[in-house]
């Protein structure tokens, strides 16, 4: 099958989630939520990943099983940073990731 509408919408998604947050609380607050401390790492791996999901479902350049391929990679990569990132907001939640 193709990957692309699920890895466009999934990614979409997450990108709403963070886009609520920012109205919840402000584009100010979140960004300042998002670069503090140990918070800024994942958030910055989380957004690229998500940016590199877009990037590929897009590119015209690539086979069908190259764009497969790297489609799985990023939305696994994109869950594992969002997972990285969500443990950031519970206490002790990234001591045992490093």
């Amino acid at each position: 099958g193709n990957p692309t509408p699920f890895a466009v919408c999934f990614t979409l998604g997450n990108l709403l989630s963070l886009g609520s947050m920012c109205f919840l609380v402000g584009p100010m607050r979140q960004f300042r939520n998002l670069m503090s401390g140990r918070r800024a790492l994942p958030a910055t791996v989380y957004i690229t990943m998500m940016l590199c999901t877009l990037f590929v479902a897009f590119t015209s350049d690539l086979t069908h099983l190259e764009r497969v391929v790297l489609i799985i990679g990023c939305l696994a990569l994109q869950c594992i940073a969002l997972a990285w990132y969500v443990l950031s907001y519970i206490p002790f939640g990234q001591s045992h990731l490093y």
